[in-house]
């Protein structure tokens, strides 16, 4: 299955909440937020197992607090990351996202100890832009899990 990253919007005049409890604006099933019926599913940013190689891709740059953490190790369990992003951290990142280049080959084959393809990793990363711009436009914040 795998450690894997969803991302939802939060109001601004809910992040403070957000701050308080993250988990009340997670959803309870988060996988299948992402693989359900087009239809049904919510707003949000799925990001696969691909976190580890974007943090990589990311790393020193503002953008890199969209998919900064990682799970902590509990034995054979773990707990989930989980982060609330302010509407003004969203919107640094969305300015960010968008100085960052697509990956070629060469680049992503050094993304990880996984074989990413250049396409995949670039097709999260105009989802994390998408998803960050649209939140930025609207003045929304954002929780997101590693888990």
């Amino acid at each position: 299955m795998g450690i894997r990253y969803y991302a939802y919007p939060v109001p601004a005049e809910l992040v403070e909440q957000a701050h308080d409890d993250p988990r009340l604006f997670l959803s309870h099933d988060p996988l299948m937020d992402a693989w359900g019926p087009v239809d049904e599913r919510p707003v949000m940013l799925y990001l696969d197992k691909a976190w580890g190689p974007l943090q990589q891709l990311l790393a020193g740059r503002p953008a890199l607090d969209l998919v900064a953490g990682h799970v902590r190790w509990i034995g054979y369990e773990y707990e989930p990351y989980v982060v609330v992003l302010d509407p003004d951290e969203v919107a640094v990142i969305a300015d960010d996202l968008l100085l960052v280049d697509d990956v070629d080959e060469d680049t992503a084959a050094t993304l990880g100890p996984l074989d990413w393809s250049a396409d995949t990793i670039n097709e999260y990363l105009t989802e994390a832009r998408a998803f960050t711009r649209a939140l930025s436009d609207v003045g929304h914040g954002l929780v997101y899990v590693i888990g």
